[in-house]
């Protein structure tokens, strides 16, 4: 991608009343973001149709820890039977090659195990590149990397706050405060996987644990940017991982 390449519109909410813009990724709490975003002034959806429409809005960017990010889209993309209507096709077609073989969920259908999905990431990327459709569209869209989606070097859109979904309360009492925003509406996250938030580090330990430490480094190489553009430490997570 160009170093300055823009977000796309498609995951840009915007408030215009108040002028704020944020920007974020697929499975980084964009539900969140959007209720918040409409919910400062008359709750109604509001769209730009282009860039230069923001020139004056503040700018956000709403990222996730990447690993928690990469469980979150594969449950959310394969383990939720009323989810995307996601084409088993491209399953077997892409997913047959890696091991451990697909697995049954209880309605009889199959899909890719957590491993399988892991290695169809960390070496299909270097296999076939970024340009295929295959890894950079539709349902891959929930686990592209993020910068690759809100790219904070773009000169059209420079951010001015990072908020993270680890801390979104936190973050998102900040920022209002910051540009003098008051609101008295009940913060809360949205959209929570069901069977238990991917965060959760019960949750994390029983996917992560298949996973073996060549496989995380490889994926970690691959979303490197986003542990270096955003602030997180890969270090930190295994660390989460190997506690009692």
């Amino acid at each position: 991608m160009s170093l300055f390449k823009p977000p796309s519109l498609k995951v840009v909410h915007v408030n215009k009343k108040h002028h704020i813009a944020s920007c974020v990724p697929y499975k980084s709490g964009s539900e969140s973001a959007r209720y918040l975003i409409s919910s400062l002034s008359d709750g109604e959806q509001e769209e730009i149709k282009t860039m230069e429409e923001l020139q004056d809005f503040t700018k956000i960017i709403q990222v996730r820890e990447p690993f928690e990010r990469l469980l979150s889209a594969y449950r959310f993309t394969f383990e939720k039977s009323e989810t995307l209507g996601y084409p088993m096709s491209l399953s077997t077609q892409n997913f047959s090659s890696f091991s451990p073989a697909v697995w049954p969920k209880e309605d009889g259908t199959q899909i890719p195990s957590f491993q399988q999905f892991i290695e169809y990431i960390g070496v299909g990327f270097s296999k076939h590149g970024m340009d295929k459709d295959l890894y950079i569209s539709g349902a891959p869209l929930h686990w592209v990397p993020q910068y690759m989606q809100c790219n904070p070097c773009s000169t059209q859109y420079n951010p001015e706050y990072l908020i993270k979904l680890e801390s979104w309360i936190h973050d998102t009492t900040l920022l209002l405060d910051s540009i003098n925003i008051t609101t008295d509406r009940t913060f809360y996250l949205l959209n929570s996987t069901p069977g238990g938030h991917s965060s959760d580090l019960k949750l994390l330990k029983q996917y992560y644990s298949k996973i073996s430490g060549k496989q995380m480094d490889r994926i970690y190489f691959h979303y490197r940017p986003d542990f270096l553009l955003f602030n997180y430490t890969y270090s930190q997570f295994k660390e989460k991982l190997s506690t009692p």
